[in-house]
């Protein structure tokens, strides 16, 4: 086992071991909090970091499956959509996260409508400041607020209602996005499978290299064949520890022909006179590089507009 293998086989068992323990916490909390429930009265903040330790512990078990299929750049757009998407269409639709069902807790809007986009988008973005945000909690001793529900005007209660979305009830939009985003995670996990060539490969040849001797890793090389010979040279000439572009030896002539320039996983030409430029490109791999490039864009540019068009809609409600 590599030690991408062995990070992400512990990634799992970690997540499994602090779900176990965050379920049967919250199941006894569960239990303890019924009169609460009856009254509707706030949650308090550790039952809501205990929900959201046991959430995070939901993703890393779908990010242990889903997104180490490619490059690690690929892995961190996937892991980034699956975070963001779990809260987002969670709250949108039910206003609960699943650690949240689990404890009869339900995110309510101050008017008692359900959920805005934009409060879920309110909620979501200020969970970068949650250390911060959730100070506040203890200083409201009514109604226990965090800074992201004192600006998307919500509150976190203890409720006896199933935290579902009543039948026929969803709006068409809400529905579309849902299926943008799960045609997005689809589409990407493809993508990395299409790094096939280029992508970081678990082997024992490994060695870096310091191109310029400015005593800083320029490089590295890969024995991805393990025949003793070098074949996969990946090229960092900034330092910026993004990978500028790659070469490697397609036909095991023993020279390093091909170039992925773009380090996306696909031979965009080929270089005879090792100048590291490209003599001859390949028109076919250029295509699919821009096919991709538009479809993320195009999506981008549809999900923002989607979002926008959703809020503007649920004002004049």
């Amino acid at each position: 086992m590599g030690i991408l293998e062995f990070q992400i086989v512990w990634k799992l068992i970690s997540a499994l071991l602090t779900l176990l323990v965050g379920v049967v916490l919250l199941i006894f909390i569960r239990r303890r909090s019924q009169e609460k429930a009856k009254k509707s009265e706030p949650a308090g903040f550790w039952v809501r970091v205990i929900c959201l330790g046991t959430d995070l512990a939901i993703i890393d078990i779908l990010i242990s499956f889903l997104a180490y299929r490619g490059s690690f750049v690929v892995a961190g757009y996937i892991t980034i959509l699956l975070t963001l998407s779990y809260f987002f269409f969670f709250w949108l639709f039910f206003a609960a996260t699943p650690a949240m069902m689990l404890t009869r807790l339900k995110i309510v809007s101050q008017n008692g409508k359900p959920l805005y986009v934009w409060q879920v988008l309110v909620r979501l973005g200020m969970f970068a400041f949650v250390v911060v945000g959730w100070i506040t909690m203890l200083f409201d001793k009514k109604d226990k607020r965090a800074l992201h529900d004192m600006i998307a005007k919500t509150t976190v209660v203890f409720t006896e209602k199933e935290a579902m979305t009543e039948k026929n009830k969803v709006p068409t939009l809400r529905l579309v996005m849902l299926g943008m985003a799960a045609l997005l995670l689809i589409s990407l996990i493809v993508f990395g499978l299409g790094e096939k060539l280029t992508k970081y490969t678990e082997n024992n040849q490994i060695t870096f290299i310091d191109l310029n001797q400015d005593t800083l890793v320029d490089g590295l090389t890969m024995d991805v064949n393990e025949d003793g010979k070098s074949d996969v040279f990946k090229y960092d000439l900034n330092n910026d520890y993004i990978v500028d572009f790659t070469t490697f030896d397609t036909d095991n002539d023993g020279v390093n022909e091909s170039i992925d320039q773009n380090n996306d996983g696909l031979v965009d030409g080929f270089d005879f006179d090792k100048d590291n430029r490209i003599d001859i490109p390949i028109a076919k791999g250029q295509f699919f590089i821009w096919v991709w490039k538009v479809f993320f864009g195009i999506w981008s540019i549809g999900f923002i507009a989607l979002l926008i068009f959703t809020i503007i809609k649920e004002k004049k409600k």
